[in-house]
């Protein structure tokens, strides 16, 4: 026997994401600005937490699989590119070819929405930091073709 539940017919209970394939919190509790005034509790605060559609939302898994250490996500120890193991080293362009060949071979391992085409680093001693450009394609999305650029340094890879 099966149950229908005519509540989840009701338009004030769709969710506004479902119209996206993906959807994703930022990591770093940033709030969105906008929230419907239907919702509960918009009277008392009216903003909620950001979340990423998408591409950004794929953008943004790879920034925080980027910021992730081994280890530190404890149902998932081996989640996360460890990268900042390479600034401790000289910023060398040898150094920069191990960091490109980590990330060639590992990023799809933990963001599987993506196909890595090409990696391009540069090293940047002076600053102590390393450009870093990734070419990617989202096959879920129509095969779009994106570009995630970015510095790595001592505080974690950030967009440019």
């Amino acid at each position: 026997m099966a149950l229908k539940l005519d509540i989840l017919k009701d338009v004030k209970n769709r969710d506004s994401y479902r119209n996206y394939s993906y959807a994703d919190l930022h990591l770093d509790i940033e709030l969105n600005s906008f929230l419907s005034n239907k919702t509960v509790g918009a009277n008392k605060n009216n903003q909620d937490l950001k979340i990423s559609y998408d591409e950004a939302a794929i953008y943004n898994s790879i920034r925080n699989t980027f910021n992730t250490k081994k280890g530190q996500k404890i149902l998932s120890p081996n989640f996360g590119l460890d990268l900042e193991q390479y600034l401790f080293e000289n910023i060398s362009k040898e150094n920069g070819d191990l960091i490109g060949n980590t990330i060639y071979e590992e990023l799809s391992l933990y963001e599987p929405r993506v196909t890595v085409d090409s990696v391009d680093i540069i090293a940047r001693p002076d600053q102590n930091e390393y450009k870093i450009s990734i070419s990617i394609i989202i096959p879920s999305l129509n095969n779009k073709k994106g570009t995630a650029s970015g510095l790595l340094t001592a505080t974690g890879f950030r967009y440019t």
